[in-house]
């Protein structure tokens, strides 16, 4: 039987970020030499796992809105973004396709 490699983070880090701007310019800068991958994570060249997260998006998680269909519907389109995207959230968020 041979042993298989299993993908485990070692090192994972959050960055909460106030714009889009200054999120694409973090994403750019670390994942320089590294990769992207789903729901806002990247892994950059040294190994380091980020999740480049806008504050936008925890205010949009955690709105005491009594409609909870606003926030699944922004948690639902999170995993098919690599690069987190504040007009694509805050489209999910009010419900506009």
């Amino acid at each position: 039987m041979r042993a298989r490699r299993v993908g485990i983070v070692g090192t994972a880090l959050v960055a909460r970020i106030p714009a889009q701007a200054e999120l694409d310019r973090y994403w750019s800068a670390l994942l320089d030499g590294g990769a992207p991958d789903d729901c806002g994570w990247l892994r950059e060249r040294f190994g380091v796992s980020w999740q480049i997260v806008p504050d936008d998006l925890i205010a949009m998680m955690a709105d005491p809105d009594p409609d909870p269909a606003k926030a699944a519907r922004v948690a639902d389109a999170m995993p098919r973004m690599r690069k987190f995207d504040v007009a694509a959230r805050k489209a999910a968020y009010a419900g506009v396709d």
